[in-house]
């Protein structure tokens, strides 16, 4: 999964979110460092940098996931070579007991449908501060994966 990095610091510098206490969710209120939330988008992108290009490595962009899901998971759907299966259009519809939402305290949000609303996050969540230490740690990448022209963003 690929994601803009800038949208990647904006959650990481948020989670975990929640913590089960006595079986309900209670609130954190995490706020990492911009800093840390960059490098860590950076170091992930780099350690995946041998898998580039290598015909066993399928990547998906969550931005094109979540814009037009359809096509996205009937790619990689192909790619794993696994049947098309129309509920995964739905999965948020689907009952399970993995669906609880105590085991997935730290991001609930991922029962949830897909949803663009946190495409461009970065735009309103990071101020000029950010930004800077952003493109400084790991600017280039962007350019690098198209998700800015140059270091004008």
């Amino acid at each position: 999964m690929l994601r803009d990095g800038r949208d990647v610091a904006c959650s990481l510098r948020t989670h975990p979110r929640h913590q089960v206490e006595d079986g309900k969710l209670v609130p954190l209120h995490t706020w990492k460092p911009i800093a840390g939330c960059a490098r860590r988008w950076r170091n992930d992108i780099e350690a995946a940098g041998p898998y580039w290009g290598d015909p066993r490595f399928h990547t998906v962009r969550y931005e094109d996931l979540v814009s037009n899901p359809r096509p996205v998971l009937e790619s990689l759907m192909n790619f794993l070579g696994e049947p098309w299966d129309e509920a995964m259009l739905a999965h948020a519809a689907t009952g399970s007991p993995f669906r609880d939402v105590p085991r997935f305290a730290q991001n609930p949000e991922a029962l949830a449908s897909v949803s663009m609303a946190l495409l461009g996050r970065w735009q309103r969540d990071l101020d000029a501060r950010d930004r800077r230490i952003f493109k400084r740690i790991a600017g280039t990448l962007l350019v690098e994966f198209g998700y800015a022209e140059d270091a004008g963003w």
